[in-house]
């Protein structure tokens, strides 16, 4: 702990900006090896996969799905996949 109370773990997997209006850069930590990202609308259908190749930590969302048409504004979630692990966050955008 520390004088302003319990220290909290770093945050991994992370949006900038978030909200966003439109693009949102997606950072993590993870080893560099290739990894696959996937957006979710809160009914829970994939709206995006991408394959990110390794060397790469960061991945510039544009707000688009699959098809590359602009998703309405609200939540998502993203999941980041490298072999076992899995990360989440929440994106939100506005429109």
């Amino acid at each position: 702990t520390s004088a302003d109370g319990p220290e909290q773990p770093a945050q991994r997997f992370t949006a900038s900006p978030n909200p966003a209006r439109g693009a949102t850069e997606l950072r993590w930590a993870g080893s560099g090896a290739p990894c696959r990202i996937e957006v979710f609308d809160v009914t829970g259908a994939l709206r995006l996969r991408a394959e990110v190749p390794a060397g790469t930590r960061s991945y510039r969302w544009n707000g688009e799905d699959g098809a590359h048409r602009a998703l309405p504004g609200g939540a998502y979630w993203v999941r980041r996949t490298e072999g076992l692990v899995r990360e989440h966050a929440r994106v939100t955008l506005t429109r």
